[in-house]
């Protein structure tokens, strides 16, 4: 566009990750445990195996537990934080040397609300991070964890960001796209693009070139028949850097997408 000066100006809008829609719940679950197991960069908590079984577990785990340890590590886009506000949890990060434009898509007014609750120990030495019950407001935390959810459900699945990007490039309501981006292992921002413009524009999306493993569905050999689901990601030595989760690059192993685009 034209500057005031009559200059061209142009004009940058920010991106970042998405969660497929049907991994957020639709309230905010029953908790069982203070905090998730996992604990980034401690590897001793990388319990969890590449399979679709240990995937429904790690998911259960974050919509069990009151809160989620998610700091920062090589940056501060994470699909850790996604995971967990999608579960109903709430994810605990430090946000105070956060840049103004990082995170542009997270709530992080609501995010920094999270470490001013009561009686919230994130110590991971020790007794490990802990709930203090006798100062713990469980009504404060039900009211930030619905406002968190309810943020979460509207603007951060993969079908939302492809529509904020169509908006964005000034092409809102469009009915048919070329993607084109060449996804590779890992590449979570491509990952979750290219499948939230799938679930909104069908078969009206041409990608290019095409990843054929988002779309081939593996066999089940112990029953002979192809996945439900597209989940799991095979043959992973999980990084304490890049996590060990079924989003994450693997050292010298590449990974399946951990969702099917239909």
């Amino acid at each position: 566009r034209a500057g005031d000066d009559g200059s061209a100006v142009t004009r940058y809008f920010p991106v970042g990750y998405a969660i497929p829609r049907e991994d957020i719940v639709s309230c905010v679950p029953e908790k069982v445990w203070d905090f998730a197991f996992i604990q980034p960069a401690h590897i001793e908590t990388y319990i969890f195996e590449n399979s679709m079984f240990s995937e429904m577990e790690y998911k259960r785990m974050y919509r069990s537990s009151w809160l989620s340890l998610s700091p920062k590590k090589a940056g501060w886009e994470s699909m850790r934080l996604y995971e967990v506000l999608a579960s109903g949890s709430m994810p605990v990060i430090n946000l105070t040397d956060c840049p103004e434009r990082a995170l542009p898509h997270m709530p992080k007014e609501l995010l920094r609300r999270v470490l001013d609750l009561p009686g919230i120990l994130t110590d991971t030495y020790g007794p490990g991070p802990r709930i203090r019950r006798h100062l713990f407001d469980v009504r404060k935390y039900i009211d930030l964890a619905s406002e968190l959810l309810r943020f979460t459900q509207h603007h951060q699945s993969t079908e939302a960001r492809a529509k904020y990007i169509l908006k964005a490039a000034g092409h809102e309501g469009a009915r048919s796209a070329l993607f084109v981006g060449e996804c590779g292992y890992g590449a979570y921002l491509c990952y979750t693009m290219l499948h939230g413009f799938r679930r909104l524009l069908g078969k009206n999306l041409v990608d290019y070139p095409k990843e054929e493993y988002l779309y081939e569905q593996r066999l089940n050999r112990s029953l002979s028949e192809p996945f439900r689901t597209w989940t799991k990601c095979p043959n992973g030595m999980g990084h304490p850097q890049h996590g060990g989760g079924c989003w994450n690059v693997f050292e010298g192993n590449p990974i399946a997408a951990c969702f099917r685009i239909a």
